[in-house]
């Protein structure tokens, strides 16, 4: 009695074998793919960490502000980004709706040289809908700053403004930035 060939199975095994490792490394890179787009998209869902949740209330609370801006002054290097958090403490009469504006100030370049900025709003991601706060609560917001890579190093002032309808609530908060 003959044996069975034994080359259709070998190249049968080789053939499992290479797609396995395919698959594998497709599911790697899909996995890592996945991984990438949720950091990324951490950046933009509103969360502040603990740290400056607190530091915000200290503010709001314990010194009776009605919007606080934490941190207000920043050193950061082109192409990166920081987190800062706005928080804002309802003393109205009644539950309201909040929305955020920041405006662009001033800027000089490091040998005092003045910069215009027409692109500004480009630096900043948040959620500029209405926020709904209800009398007596307070709520923090997340807004990442992210200066374009080739944004001219200096310091940069900007305006963060808190509204109520169309009426400015609480003082205006200034953001430096010191742009490396």
């Amino acid at each position: 009695m003959k044996f069975f060939n034994n080359k259709g199975g070998i190249s049968l095994g080789v053939n499992l074998i290479v797609v396995l490792i395919i698959s594998i490394v497709v599911l790697g890179l899909g996995i890592a793919f996945i991984f990438n787009l949720m950091d990324s998209a951490d950046k933009f869902t509103g969360d502040i960490d603990q740290r400056t949740e607190d530091e915000l209330s200290r503010i709001l609370i314990g010194q009776g502000r009605k919007v606080a801006l934490h941190p207000s002054a920043v050193q950061l290097t082109r192409g990166n980004d920081q987190s800062l958090g706005v928080g804002i403490m309802n003393l109205l009469p009644d539950d309201t709706e909040f929305t955020t504006e920041i405006e662009f100030s001033a800027a000089e370049d490091p040998i005092g040289k003045a910069i215009t900025l027409e692109d500004y709003k480009e630096w900043f991601n948040y959620f500029p809908e209405p926020i709904p706060i209800k009398n007596q609560e307070h709520k923090s917001l997340l807004i990442v700053l992210e200066p374009p890579k080739n944004a001219i190093p200096g310091k940069y002032i900007f305006n963060m403004r808190v509204y109520s309808g169309t009426v400015q609530y609480g003082n205006t908060q200034k953001l430096e930035v010191n742009l490396k």
